[in-house]
């Protein structure tokens, strides 16, 4: 992508909330690249990191995710800082999208939640995504850090600085096993504490 695409998109963005509806149809193109990127690497982390079926597809979390994106953003009331911090709350939206898995998959008619069937298609759920959503992300991910700050690195790195994890093996010394071992707990964790909040608030 050139240099004048990557500005392109910052005034996109700022456009788009500044009310302009259009801005949203140009700006789609130029981050759908970007964002199949983002939804692969969260995605063959997550799958790997759960031991689940990888059933749902790059395609499938950007659609999921992408309409909570927009909802989420467009009520933001201070201005876009530049691209990084769009696709930063991508990656967060994506997250959450993805700890949503085991329960739309139980919603499906499968109760152990763990694999989706093979003829199971995964619609878009255009849902809001309120800010309680991100803040208790934000807040599973404290306590994960209090509990095992093993876990949370992996998961910060892995996540939301796009590390590999052999970069993660490098940087923290650890073994593969141990690494996903974290990987798979603390993801478990954190679905399972935004799930009990969910389920308090409701």
């Amino acid at each position: 992508m050139s240099d004048t695409d990557l500005s392109k998109i910052t005034g996109l963005l700022l456009d788009w909330q500044g009310g302009n509806r259009d801005a949203l149809e140009e700006l789609w193109p130029l981050v759908t690249v970007p964002l199949a990127r983002i939804s692969r690497n969260l995605l063959r982390q997550f799958v790997q990191g759960e031991s689940r079926g990888g059933t749902m597809c790059t395609t499938d979390l950007v659609h999921q995710a992408f309409p909570k994106l927009v909802n989420y953003a467009s009520g933001l009331e201070r201005p876009w800082e530049n691209r990084v911090e769009f696709y930063a709350l991508a990656k967060k939206v994506m997250l959450c999208v993805l700890l949503d898995y085991q329960r739309y998959a139980v919603r499906h008619g499968n109760r152990s939640g763990e694999e989706l069937g093979d003829d199971v298609s995964l619609e878009p759920q255009i849902s809001e995504l309120s800010i309680d959503d991100l803040l208790d992300l934000d807040r599973s991910m404290e306590l994960l850090h209090e509990i095992d700050p093993i876990g949370h690195k992996v998961i910060t790195l892995r996540f939301f600085q796009d590390y590999t994890m052999v970069e993660i093996i490098e940087e923290m010394g650890y073994t593969e096993y141990k690494l996903y071992n974290h990987l798979k707990a603390s993801l478990g964790f954190l679905y399972s504490k935004m799930k009990s909040q969910t389920n308090a608030a409701g």
